[in-house]
């Protein structure tokens, strides 16, 4: 049966080559060679009127392959009907002039070809068309390539040509559309099986597809139009044929069947590459006769291939083969019928003018009989690995169950062993766990405080000893009975004693073991303020400040009152320091309660801070805004450490030249297991 297909198309193939050498010429062509450009159009249409014996004839196309560079073909335009269209079916002419003449006069002259822009062109079509002007009565056509001379000629009027150039593209795009429907079955396959044959497929009848888009002139006209610089090297597309023969490689397993066909197309890779890639820079003659017969060897290599393994390979495999093999016969053939054409034994038509793309639809036809036919032998090759694979399972699964069940029953005495072990385990974790949280929570307590010590010796104890150094250069030691002295003494006493406090207060804080809630008191802010204010005393003479406070509303809060007091410090003493000039700094204080919280609140009349650069970075350690005035970055810091140590919360809000606002929400209440010891502190 497979033998009858074969043969059947082969003869339906030669039937149809036979019926075109059959016909009959339409349009006789009259050409002259012209590689050392000693003709012009005027020159050579003279020469035609006077001895047109010196002019080759062709019927319908001039088909010279190699021979020249540059030739001149000349014919009357007898019956020509009105609006005419000239038509020149090759995409790969470099440059076609055209020139009309009338009572040997030139009418018009047109240009086209691939190097230049597809706009050139009268009609918008894949290849280079002239609208023959009115009672044009000779047609001289210039035409220069660096390939093949093949000029395919045809006239039309402008209802045929749309309906000539209609048939084309039907024909042409039949066959992209079997690619494209190929391409798209290969892919899904390949999604389905994950085996790498089938993308290799699609990718070979992809390189096809665009090859076809080259010949025919729809690359150009779709993907370049106006780049015909791209033209001058399309020869270098040519090597995506490579994936052709990957594809051929794979689907006859060369590298497991044969290895020296397998290096045999490694070679012609390279050789390929090599030949496409110089034709394409350095076209020349002596290349392009190389490229053709690499061209050649490249359709008769698969061929020879396929037969050569037809003997070796098991019964299924050889349905793929004779699939394969038909395919690459049909495809041959059609290489052969445009050799034959080429080098004029044939005439040149629509049939042997596409015959290698007749071919190729008929290949890719067969190609997906033999990829069906892989798919079987891979389905077979499946179930058997299957089969293997499931009597294997039930072997291994019986001895395993048996060792299974041995080892559960050890599983099962060592689990008893085990939960015996891990309730032990549990006891002594929870026991260490709850030892290690308490060491820790000492730990923490313990560095928090030693953090807080340095921070308040760094800041509150800044002031006084200024003071005691300032009272002590203001001493006369000359004159022990100066009445300044007496004054001075008194007013270093008065700072020792503010010292005095502060170390106190310092001194409570490292020897107090507890956490923080067992540290509250209940602490009045009139209090904590005078004594703030006390110590900043000279800063607020020194600045002219003038401080208010309002603690009406909310009298009393639990707090820790070495923070609360370094809290109002350093929120008074950022106020008289970043005041505005020329303007007496204002701090206003308030203290309220809403909900849960007591809140005390610091508004003054400085310099601001711009909140839009500065809002994430105001409380982090080491930040100054204002570096014209003197300070470590470290106040607001430490103010928000200790707020949050008391589990309260900080907010800020400023304008730059009209003042801050601070916002300090303490807790109302404390934990209740120190209630107890708070009030007894009250009562003493």
């Amino acid at each position: 049966m497979k033998n009858r297909i074969i043969f059947t198309f082969i003869i339906i193939y030669l039937s149809s080559i036979t019926c075109t050498v059959a016909k009959t010429s339409s349009l006789r062509l009259n050409y002259i060679t012209d590689d050392s450009l000693k003709y012009t159009f005027s020159s050579a249409s003279s020469l035609f009127i006077k001895s047109p014996e010196k002019f080759k004839q062709a019927d319908n196309a001039v088909n010279i392959r190699l021979k020249a560079n540059k030739i001149w073909i000349i014919f009357p335009a007898k019956d020509i009907p009105v609006n005419g269209i000239l038509l020149v079916k090759n995409s790969f002419l470099d440059h076609i002039k055209a020139h009309f003449i009338r009572n040997n006069k030139l009418i018009e002259s047109k240009e086209s070809g691939s190097i230049l822009p597809f706009s050139y062109r009268d009609q918008p079509a894949n290849f280079p068309n002239f609208f023959i002007p009115k009672n044009t009565e000779l047609i001289c056509l210039e035409i220069q390539t660096s390939g093949p001379m093949k000029v395919p000629i045809e006239i039309y009027s402008e209802k045929e040509f749309i309906t000539d150039i209609q048939q084309n593209i039907s024909l042409h795009f039949l066959y992209i559309g079997l690619i494209v429907l190929t391409v798209t079955l290969a892919i899904a396959s390949y999604a389905w099986l994950k085996e790498s044959l089938f993308l290799q497929y699609a990718l070979s009848i992809s390189a096809t597809g665009f090859i076809t888009l080259l010949n025919f002139g729809y690359a150009f006209q779709y993907f370049w139009p106006e780049t015909p610089s791209i033209n001058q090297y399309s020869f270098i597309f040519y090597i995506l044929t490579i994936f052709n023969f990957l594809f051929i490689e794979k689907l006859l397993f060369l590298k497991k069947h044969s290895l020296w066909l397998f290096f045999t197309f490694r070679i012609f890779y390279v050789v390929n590459i090599v030949s496409f890639t110089f034709n394409a820079f350095f076209n020349t003659t002596f290349l392009n006769e190389i490229v053709f017969a690499v061209f050649c060897i490249g359709t008769l290599l698969p061929l020879f291939a396929g037969v050569y393994l037809l003997k070796k390979l098991r019964k299924i495999e050889k349905h793929t083969i004779g699939f394969f093999l038909t395919g690459s016969i049909s495809f041959f053939m059609g290489i052969l019928v445009y050799v034959i054409t080429m080098n004029g034994i044939i005439p040149l038509n629509v049939i042997t003018d596409n015959s290698i793309q007749i071919g190729s639809a008929i290949e890719i036809i067969f190609f997906n009989l033999a990829i069906l036919s892989r798919l079987k032998l891979f389905k077979l090759e499946k179930d058997s690995i299957v089969i293997e694979q499931k009597h294997f399972l039930e072997t291994e699964v019986m001895s395993r169950t048996l060792e299974l069940r041995e080892k559960n029953i050890l599983i099962e005495l060592k689990n008893k062993e085990l939960e015996e072990q891990q309730e032990q385990l549990e006891k002594i974790v929870e026991k260490r766990t709850s030892q290690l949280i308490k060491l820790n929570k000492d730990l923490n307590d313990r560095n928090f405080r030693l953090e807080q010590f340095a921070n308040i010796t760094a800041h509150n104890l800044r002031g006084p000893i200024a003071t005691l150094l300032g009272l002590c250069e203001l001493f006369n030691e000359s004159t022990p009975s100066d009445p300044l002295n007496a004054k001075v003494i008194y007013n270093i006493k008065e700072s020792s004693v503010k010292v005095d406090g502060i170390l106190k207060d310092l001194a409570s804080l490292l020897d107090h073991h507890r956490n923080t809630d067992a540290m509250m008191e209940k602490v009045k802010f009139e209090k904590v303020c005078l004594e703030v204010l006390d110590l900043l005393e000279n800063e607020i003479k020194t600045s002219g400040a003038v401080v208010s406070y309002d603690f009406t509303e909310t009298a009393f809060t639990p707090a820790i009152p070495s923070y609360l007091k370094n809290i109002f410090f350093n929120l008074v003493l950022n106020s008289i320091k970043y005041c505005r000039r020329h303007c007496i700094p204002t701090v206003n204080i308030k203290s309220y309660t809403e909900g849960d919280y007591h809140f005390i609140e610091f508004r003054d009349n400085g310099i601001g801070v711009d909140l839009a650069l500065y809002k994430e970075k105001i409380f982090q350690p080491y930040q100054r805004f204002h570096l014209e005035i003197p300070g470590k970055g470290l106040g607001l810091f430490i103010t928000k450490t200790q707020i949050e140590s008391m589990g309260g919360k900080i907010s800020i809000e400023s304008e730059i030249g009209k003042g801050t606002s601070f916002t300090v929400a303490l807790p109302a209440s404390i934990a209740a297991e120190y209630k107890e010891e708070l009030s007894l502190k009250e009562n003493n």
